[in-house]
């Protein structure tokens, strides 16, 4: 360790340096030494938004939930299991991304609703999660049960500091698909819905991006993004 002479002569120890690790699939993280406390954020997995082959536009899955916990409690060298969850595929919804650490300490955010046919899926919710702080995700446009109409938007993954924003519902007899919802903050924008005839949804981009819904006669409805998680901690 290098030494920093101050200006009254006397010897000051260099700041650490915060380390922040990401992850974007399930596994495991190993407690460096000197750590005992770590600041988790964990978000979840988008809703798939609705297809069908129907002359209708399909609903927007839900953007999935934000959660932290600014100091959840850790032993160095212990191995810590990170569960992030998958985005959904058409209709289904989104998977939950956890931490727990010690003194069963744990962050989860809960994914995004599928949708059903023209019904929107809801956002993961704040209240479903478990943290300190915690977010909503937006909820999926609605569809429309009229042909010549674009599917409806997904909803955005919740942002750090807000809930995510609502993708557009779908417009009778328009025949562009909506957009998803997005500009909230740092959760993944909705996928856009398809356009008429037979657009398929677009996907959920990540984290937590709800999938867009399918136009007339359109097959796949957008799959929702996978969830995030981010670890970070400062060695003593």
């Amino acid at each position: 360790m290098s030494f920093i002479t101050n200006s009254s002569g006397g010897i000051s120890l260099p700041t650490p340096t915060p380390v922040t690790v990401i992850f974007n699939s399930s596994g495991t993280w190993t407690c460096p030494s000197g750590v005992t406390s770590a600041a988790i954020v964990c978000k979840g997995g988008g809703g798939g938004g609705s297809g069908g082959s129907g002359n209708r536009a399909e609903g927007g899955g839900g953007g999935g939930a934000s959660a932290a916990n600014a100091s959840v409690p850790v032993t160095p060298a212990t191995i810590y299991t990170v569960t992030i969850g998958a985005g959904g595929a058409a209709s289904s919804d989104g998977g939950s991304t956890t931490f727990t650490g010690d003194a069963a300490t744990t962050v989860t955010a809960v994914g995004g609703k599928g949708a059903s046919g023209i019904t929107k899926g809801a956002g993961g919710t704040a209240a479903a999660s478990t943290g300190t702080t915690k977010w909503t995700g937006g909820a999926g446009g609605e569809g429309v049960d009229t042909g010549g109409s674009g599917g409806a938007g997904g909803g955005e993954g919740a942002g750090s500091t807000a809930d995510g924003n609502p993708g557009g519902n779908a417009v009778g007899a328009n025949n562009v698909g909506q957009l998803g919802g997005s500009g909230g903050g740092d959760g993944g924008a909705g996928g856009s819905g398809g356009n008429y005839i037979g657009g398929n949804g677009e996907l959920g981009l990540t984290p937590g991006g709800g999938g867009g819904g399918t136009a007339g006669f359109g097959v796949h409805g957008g799959v929702g993004a996978d969830g995030r998680m981010f670890i970070t901690y400062t060695q003593a």
